[in-house]
């Protein structure tokens, strides 16, 4: 395992801008065991999401980034780097130095635009790992490849990619190919596992889509318009700001879960209040109906 260094912190402040100031650095620490992946695996989860974003200064530029949620389904960034071009060689650096600091976790997957670059650069740095597909990307191509049925075939599409169940699955697939059978012939070319939630050989939980990085770019966007170092430092002070938040938040929840899902929880409790409890032994599944027996034991 690469050795990282970790800077010990102490005497510090906040300032009015969520910047750290005053501190001092008590010592620097390398050691093979404490590693940037330890405390990442702790609060995020194994689902990253990849993509690159065009700068706006005079001498042009990508910046990559890498981010995921955690466990509060809060947009965590994990690393971003700037480089000349977006290619085989920037991706495949990229994701060397991402593996350095982030390590390789169990059920790890990566979900991009299906840049040929990406995919490239995983399967090398990366091998065996899951790469999935971002289903509006999908879409996008689909659109501009097939001409008809287009509102039908959006409601499908989406509610087929979403799907929980392999008979909604197929139901759906049904429904696409009466539509347009080019539509359902493209999606299983691309791998039904590739961007199909039922399909998915690990957990993506609920990153079907490069939302977090389409989030991530916005909040940067007058910020790309910097210089380099100008816009490094606008990125550590944005992510010491976030820190920060994210610090005042979990201070103050004092439940189990997160905020979102323990409120999630809590509506659903309330209108669990108003369902009715059935007298007979008829049990009611989408599309199905099942005789059940119920055994009881005092």
């Amino acid at each position: 395992m690469a050795k990282i260094p970790i800077m010990l912190q102490s005497n510090g402040n906040w300032d009015n801008y969520g910047r750290f100031r005053e501190f001092e650095i008590d010592d620097i620490i390398v050691d093979d065991d404490a590693t940037y992946s330890l405390l990442i695996s702790t609060i995020a989860q194994p689902v990253v999401v990849v993509d690159g974003t065009f700068l706006k200064l005079a001498y042009r530029g990508i910046m990559l980034a890498a981010s995921t949620m955690d466990a509060a389904s809060i947009i965590l960034p994990l690393t971003y780097a700037v480089v000349d071009l977006e290619n085989d060689v920037s991706w495949k650096w990229f994701f060397e130095q991402f593996k350095l600091a982030y390590g390789e976790r169990p059920n790890m997957c990566v979900v991009s635009d299906r840049s040929e670059s990406i995919l490239k650069a995983t399967s090398i740095v990366y091998p065996g790992m899951l790469h999935y597909s971002c289903m509006w990307h999908i879409w996008t191509n689909i659109r501009g490849k097939f001409k008809k049925g287009h509102l039908k075939l959006s409601e499908l599409y989406f509610a087929t990619a979403r799907s929980y169940t392999l008979d909604e699955f197929n139901e759906m697939m049904s429904k696409i190919e009466e539509i347009d059978p080019r539509v359902k012939a493209y999606l299983y070319n691309i791998g039904y596992h590739r961007w199909s939630r039922v399909h998915a050989t690990v957990n993506r939980t609920w990153t079907m889509t490069l939302n977090i990085a389409e989030s991530l770019n916005a909040v940067t966007k007058y910020a790309r318009e910097l210089p380099i170092v100008e816009l490094l430092e606008y990125m550590r002070t944005l992510l010491e700001h976030w820190t920060k938040e994210k610090l005042f938040k979990a201070k103050g929840t004092f439940t189990y879960l997160g905020y979102k899902f323990n409120k999630e929880l809590d509506d659903n409790r309330t209108l669990s209040h108003k369902l009715r409890v059935r007298s007979d032994y008829l049990l009611n599944q989408i599309h199905k109906q099942h005789n059940v027996d119920i055994l009881y034991i005092a």
